[in-house]
């Protein structure tokens, strides 16, 4: 009986906290949504704040499209005093022609810090216009709460539409990147050949030129041969050499009679 009612109590308090947990959804939600509309309002009044300070960012022609590429080439110290290095700067040809400023965060500097180098700069448009962009991208990056992202770059677009554009980069890119490059092999000099090894018909035509085998040689060397007696060439006497010097005819003379056979 005792069991029945420990297991009748342990129900009604897990019932009671499924209760709680119900009931503090709705508030939760609603902290939630208010998030997010604050979030989305403050996107829409950045972006009325950017696309008022970037109009002076339109060029009409190729005149105004160069001269404001040396204008953000003279003040790349700025932007750097700014947090930012002036990565790279593309020019499209087509239809429209545009710039297009690549510029990425390299530190943090201060809200009022880049607030003044703006006013310093209400003389250059291009530059000022910038430096607008860049304080309204930090303050939305700082308000916009990201766990696995980092606000790292903003790219400006110069032309008949000026538009800026911010970018995010994951937290891990440059662990993944340094995992996943490869280790450094140390390289071995291939070995020196007679021949070059370069063909015209390739590395794995039929035609390359094959190294020559080494030559081996069928003759047995003297030390291989058999052991022979050697053969010491026999003399004629000394008396048969002097008789033949004498009389030269005297070989001629032992001859046998071949007569005797004919018969």
């Amino acid at each position: 009986m005792n069991k029945f009612v420990h297991k009748v109590q342990a129900l009604g308090n897990k019932a009671a906290q499924i209760k709680a947990a119900l009931e503090s959804v709705p508030p939760r939600v609603a902290e939630v949504r208010e998030a997010v509309a604050a979030t989305a309002g403050q996107f829409q009044q950045l972006r009325s704040e950017v696309q008022a300070n970037v109009t002076t960012l339109r060029t009409d022609n190729e005149g105004q499209l160069i001269e404001t590429l040396r204008e953000i080439d003279g003040h790349a110290a700025t932007f750097r005093e700014a947090g930012y290095e002036l990565y790279d700067v593309e020019m499209e040809l087509g239809l429209p022609q545009r710039l297009v400023v690549n510029l990425e965060k390299v530190e943090d500097v201060s809200h009022s810090k880049i607030r003044m180098l703006a006013a310093a700069n209400q003389g250059n448009k291009a530059t000022h216009a910038i430096l607008t962009a860049l304080l309204k991208a930090e303050e939305l990056a700082d308000g916009v709460d990201l766990t696995n992202l980092t606000y790292h770059k903003l790219i400006v677009y110069v032309g008949p539409l000026p538009v800026v554009r911010l970018c995010w980069c994951a937290n891990t890119l440059d662990e993944a990147m340094a995992q996943t490059s490869p280790a450094t092999m140390p390289s071995t000099a291939p070995p020196s050949s007679a021949f070059p090894t370069s063909s015209i018909f390739g590395a794995s035509s039929f035609f390359e030129k094959r190294p020559e085998a080494p030559m081996t040689s069928t003759v047995p060397s003297i030390a291989d041969l058999p052991a022979t007696p050697l053969i010491t060439p026999t003399h004629p006497t000394t008396a048969t050499t002097d008789a033949d010097r004498a009389d030269p005819l005297a070989r001629f003379k032992k001859m046998p009679d071949l007569s005797k056979h004919r018969r």
